[in-house]
């Protein structure tokens, strides 16, 4: 089971992918927590950043060659790779402001933020959020048309939890059961 959790900044991503690969078992791979780590955060030069996407790309290629996982995020350059390989594709749409505010919240919560970054840094993170907002719904949009065979669309918090609190024990069906939910809510 290959499962590509995707959404802009502050949509929910790392929540619900922490909360499936504990009930299932089932590695995470975190694409921010890759980036951070390989130093792509803090560095400013081009030369820096090419270093760092490379390590990521290297790092997410070998660990999507395993038979389960589940990956968050949205790395442009790597999305097609990491959707190709998916079972099923989760998107969380959320408006702005609510990203933002989602985003504010989990920069306070200690449990919840980015270890490796300071407050500072995951405060100034909300303003890219905004800033960036236009051009990543851009890019997020042709992704979603580009993976739409694979594509389950859950709206809300309530359409997310309702999926969480029916999973089934047996992995193989995981799948389908996130599919049959998306469904519901999409006649909704």
């Amino acid at each position: 089971m290959r499962i590509s959790i995707i959404g802009l900044g502050g949509s929910g991503k790392t929540h619900l992918a922490k909360r499936l690969a504990r009930e299932l078992g089932v590695p995470l791979i975190s694409l921010d927590r890759i980036w951070i780590s390989s130093g792509g955060e803090t560095m400013r030069s081009a030369s820096e950043k090419e270093t760092a996407r490379q390590h990521l790309h290297g790092r997410v290629r070998e660990l999507i060659e395993q038979p389960d996982w589940i990956c968050e995020g949205v790395y442009r350059r790597i999305q097609p790779e990491i959707t190709a390989g998916a079972d099923i594709v989760i998107y969380l749409p959320k408006s702005l402001p609510r990203r933002v505010t989602n985003h504010f919240v989990r920069t306070f919560r200690p449990h919840e933020r980015h270890p490796e970054l300071s407050l500072l840094d995951d405060l100034k993170h909300t303003f890219v959020i905004i800033r960036k907002h236009p051009k990543r719904s851009r890019h997020l949009r042709e992704l979603l048309a580009t993976s739409a065979d694979k594509l389950v669309v859950l709206p809300d918090r309530h359409a997310v939890n309702q999926m969480l609190r029916t999973l089934p024990a047996d992995t193989r069906q995981v799948v389908d059961h996130i599919r049959s939910h998306a469904r519901k809510y999409r006649r909704r």
